[in-house]
């Protein structure tokens, strides 16, 4: 698991000024920064000073999977027959 960075500070400068060129370089260079298919879950918690806080959670998801195998596997094909047999009889 790689280590957490705080990207606080570059979406705080975004095009307002110039930007910290360690933090910028750390970022680039180990963490990738594009959100392809991800699941975002938020909710707001309470502080212990009686603020609010939100909670973002991302779940990356599976990019570019092409794993479909059209051959039945052996549970498939004995599921497959249960059921017809089952239907068969009605």
């Amino acid at each position: 698991m790689s280590a957490v960075v705080d990207l606080g500070p570059l979406i705080a400068a975004g095009s307002a000024g110039p930007v910290d060129p360690v933090l910028a370089a750390t970022v680039a260079a180990s963490h990738p920064i594009v959100l392809l298919p991800v699941r975002v879950e938020t909710r707001y918690v309470g502080t212990a000073t009686g603020g609010r806080e939100l909670l973002v959670r991302v779940w990356p998801d599976q990019v570019h999977v092409d794993a479909h195998d059209p051959r039945l596997t052996a549970a498939e094909a004995d599921a497959g027959r249960q059921f017809w047999l089952a239907e068969w009889r009605c």
